[in-house]
């Protein structure tokens, strides 16, 4: 089994991937609708499968399903209409205080793909923003005299309010290559005014929301993501790369800012996971030419991820050194745990190792 095919096994269903087939054809048959919904039990099933398939029956009204359902489904469609409205008024009021201050900010994510497509169901945990890296710490002191909790990561910080994640403010978008920054002035520079939720914002260009949105899917394959927004991946390239009325899609960019920021490894390996499910739904005679041996090194990396960095960070969450010291107990599963973690880090970096430890793994399931 390759190291895609695991990945797609491990991340999706075989009902999800019947459900996305239906969902982002042309022209859904109401034989495979019929077959999907064979044993399938609203009342059982993952909330995002009901939700995809309230979409699908609204954008496709020839096809039917069980009048028992129908209404209930429909109602999930104004449920997540509504269910966001909390966030979007702490977005209003933190974009309203950078205005205030002159601090440009471009929406990101699914925040930027639910203002281009309001209709489209979708659930948002944060409003992810973009500021220039000179205003980030300002942005960040904006956020605390605003009464958010910080949290701080090495690309962005977390704001949170009540005990709720309400949005993430980046001061590059995250590629593990060290040269994310040099993207920032390409994506402030095509970027264009925009309404977002009440707040006069920057969006960015459909090629980097294309490009952004590859990056982000191709780290969460690695970092065992929500399968929430690795499923609203495939709906978002679909959309961007639908045709536009007097104007082209420019894949050039794409390739441009992969080669200026060496993210054409981790953004090939997310277009590859689309069109395992999805055949041809990125075109791959656009994407960066990248060698079958950085694929492979790659692919390696991201199960190093799902398979043994992110169990043990997992792990270590169980410890809390500030509880321990306070109840004058010993913190030295913390603090092996830790030292121990930033060991196996470290071998991220060594293919061969990586390699090994997973073989390890496997033999000993």
């Amino acid at each position: 089994m390759t190291h895609l095919d695991r990945i797609v096994q491990e991340t999706l269903t075989e009902s999800d991937q019947l459900l996305l087939r239906l969902s982002l054809s042309d022209h859904p048959s109401q034989e495979r609708l019929d077959a999907f919904l064979d044993g399938w039990e609203l009342d059982t099933a993952p909330m995002r499968e009901a939700v995809l398939l309230s979409y699908l029956l609204k954008m496709h009204p020839e096809l039917h399903c069980p009048e028992s359902i129908r209404p209930r489904l429909n109602g999930l469609l104004s449920y997540c209409r509504f269910q966001y409205l909390q966030l979007v008024g702490q977005f209003g009021t933190y974009c309203h205080a950078l205005e205030a201050e002159g601090i440009r900010f471009l929406v990101m994510k699914g925040g930027a793909m639910k203002a281009l497509r309001p209709d489209f169901p979708r659930w948002m945990g944060d409003i992810d923003l973009l500021v220039p890296e000179e205003d980030f710490r300002k942005a960040a002191q904006i956020a605390a005299q605003a009464g958010f909790t910080l949290f701080h990561s090495i690309h962005s910080i977390d704001l949170k309010k009540d005990g709720r994640n309400v949005l993430d403010v980046h001061q590059f978008v995250m590629m593990h290559t060290g040269k994310e920054r040099l993207a920032n002035p390409g994506f402030f520079a095509r970027a264009t005014p925009m309404r977002v939720f009440s707040v006069q914002a920057m969006m960015p260009s459909r090629e980097d929301l294309l490009f952004m949105t590859l990056i982000n899917l191709g780290r969460n394959l690695a970092g065992g993501a929500s399968k929430d927004s690795i499923l609203y991946s495939f709906f978002d390239v679909q959309f961007m790369l639908e045709p536009q009325e007097g104007r082209t899609f420019d894949w050039q960019i794409v390739r441009d800012v992969a080669k200026l920021t060496g993210s054409a490894t981790l953004l090939v390996i997310a277009a590859q996971f689309l069109n395992a499910v999805i055949p041809g739904l990125v075109p791959e005679k656009e994407l960066p030419e990248v060698s079958d041996t950085e694929l492979e090194k790659k692919w390696i990396w991201t199960r190093y991820w799902r398979e043994i960095l992110h169990p043990e960070r997992d792990r270590l969450g169980e410890f809390n050194i500030k509880k321990a010291i306070q109840e004058k107990t010993r913190p030295i599963p913390y603090i092996t745990g830790r030292l121990h973690y930033a060991f196996i880090k470290r071998q991220q970096h060594w293919t061969s190792l990586c390699a090994r430890r997973l073989q390890r793994a496997e033999n000993a399931r």
